[in-house]
């Protein structure tokens, strides 16, 4: 018994240690042995027949002939060097493919991890050559490909669709318009706190515990992922497996999706402060609550069509605290801004 509350005390103090306010950041960290020896075969897989070691070095597929065993240390530093050497240009390929993809929804390769022979072939070869070229060349930098992208004629191309250019490229391969893409779970709820005025923008310090906790602020890439108790939320709207390399992410539209959107308190709370705020500068004007609700949450004025039906809405719904207990209590401008939370418009980007 005393054993055990020992150790009971002594979680707690590791507990506090790391989870206080004052608490330092900690993080995890690799350290080389001081005589590292260089690991053997086992024969047929059996732990128990070692056969000859094996020297560490680069993978021979991806190295000259004169290739040589590591001689410092673990050979860690050697085998990043390895790997990001302008010499071994499937790097620089496969980062330059990641963010083209990332950026247009398709990389250059489709098989984003399969560079190999029963990988795609690349739509466009030279450009995937050239930028990574461009890569090595700016000393890795991300921020400078980027850039590179993002003021290209290709990126800055209009979402209208062509029925000429559809007849000779129906897949969009050779990107004759911008693809329209649906924001990822962590930019969606960025995007939501944003509208709402909640966003905390602000850069490092400790993660946060819960991504659905409606008065919970901070940038949804400071969230906890926990391999082992993913919340069912990341599943529902493709979140990557945690537990594997993933080369992108699913795209699926599933029920769960808009019943969180409808039901959540996430999404509730966050449009009781869009209304909020919407009614403060308009002092109760519907005409003007529908136009500074669509200014706020889809960047644009409503049609007129739009404006009569949902100023109409606005003037002929009931009160909350006239409703009964199966209806929605939340306003009927809250409503509204929901509504316009959940639409396409708001969680696609064209």
């Amino acid at each position: 018994t005393e054993r055990d509350e020992l150790r009971n005390l002594n979680n707690s103090v590791t507990a506090l240690a790391s989870n206080s306010p004052g608490a330092p950041m900690q993080a995890m960290v690799v350290q080389d042995k001081e005589a590292p020896w260089d690991g053997k075969i086992f024969l047929r897989g059996n732990p128990g027949r070692p056969g000859p070691a094996v020297p560490r070095q680069f993978l021979k597929v991806l190295s000259a002939e004169n290739r040589t065993p590591f001689g410092s240390g673990s050979g860690r530093l050697e085998l990043a060097n390895a790997i990001a050497s302008p010499a071994n240009p499937l790097t620089a390929r496969v980062i330059v493919n990641r963010l083209w993809q990332q950026h247009f929804g398709t990389g250059i390769v489709t098989t984003g991890s399969d560079f190999g022979a029963r990988g795609a072939a690349p739509s466009h070869p030279e450009l995937l050559d050239y930028l990574a070229a461009r890569l090595i060349d700016s000393g890795w930098s991300l921020k400078s490909l980027h850039r590179l992208i993002v003021t290209s004629g290709a990126y800055r191309q209009a979402s209208h669709f062509r029925p000429d250019a559809a007849n000779v490229d129906p897949e969009n391969r050779l990107l004759w318009r911008m693809p329209r893409q649906r924001m990822s779970l962590e930019a969606f709820r960025d995007s939501v706190l944003a509208v709402a005025g909640r966003l905390d923008q602000k850069v490092g310090g400790k993660p946060a515990d819960d991504l659905v906790n409606p008065d919970a602020t901070r940038r949804t890439l400071y969230c906890t992922v926990n391999r082992n108790e993913l919340p069912g939320v990341y599943r529902v709207f493709d979140f990557a497996d945690p537990d594997s390399s993933s080369p992108g992410r699913p795209q699926t539209t599933v029920p769960q999706q808009m019943l969180f959107l409808m039901n959540s308190p996430l999404m509730a709370r966050q449009a009781e402060r869009v209304a909020g705020s919407a009614w403060q500068q308009a002092a109760g004007n519907a005409t003007q609550l529908v136009t500074l609700l669509y200014r706020r949450i889809l960047a644009r004025d409503p049609t007129q069509q739009e404006l009569a039906d949902f100023t109409q809405y606005l003037e002929s719904a009931v009160p909350t605290e006239q409703r009964s207990s199966e209806q929605s209590q939340l306003s009927p401008l809250a409503q509204l801004a929901q509504v316009l939370l959940m639409t396409n418009e708001f969680s696609f980007v064209d």
